[in-house]
């Protein structure tokens, strides 16, 4: 698991560059606000996990939905340019308990995302808590892929809702 860590100053204002796949669960704890993801394109620059509610964390408990996202971002200010984020657990068969596998967890408030990428398919965006703002970002998955208390405007983003071999795409502005 990457944990971010910044500079002596204590504040996250640098920008990470991701430029591949890469394959580890990313945490940004609250005490590191004003971090930025930064990307080559959504469909170059990937964050993606595997977890699902069902597993088993380091402390041996579920879990559970909250828990499962591939990135977690506690902070406020956060922002995602160009980027993608994945979980890669398979998709549940109907009555299938225990499967949610969230891509991405915003819980901190003033996050900001643009050309990005959230993929999955049971709970793919954990729009947790706070205020935030998505632009022309991509979201797919199956059953309630956008959920939470969060306080969010999607403006011209693709919503795509995949549900076995149908299809169905809704433009949401």
């Amino acid at each position: 698991m990457i944990h971010i860590c910044v500079a002596a100053k204590g504040r996250g204002d640098r920008l990470w560059w991701l430029r591949v796949v890469q394959r580890e669960k990313v945490v940004v704890p609250a005490s590191k606000p004003y971090i930025t993801f930064q990307g080559e394109g959504k469909n170059t620059t990937v964050i993606e996990w595997h977890d699902q509610a069902s597993d088993r964390g380091p402390d041996g408990q579920l879990l559970r939905t909250y828990r499962t996202a591939s990135v977690i971002v506690y902070a406020s200010y956060f922002s995602a340019r160009n980027i993608s984020f994945k979980n890669t657990s398979p998709a549940p068969l109907p009555g299938m308990h225990g499967w949610q596998a969230s891509a991405f967890r915003i819980s901190g408030d003033k996050a900001y995302f643009s050309g990005c990428g959230f993929y999955g398919a049971q709970d793919t965006l954990c729009d947790d808590a706070g205020r935030h703002y998505f632009k022309e970002c991509y979201i797919e998955g199956s059953i309630d892929f956008i959920f939470g208390n969060g306080r969010s405007m999607y403006k011209v983003s693709m919503l795509l809702k995949t549900l076995l071999l149908l299809f169905q795409i809704t433009l949401f502005f």
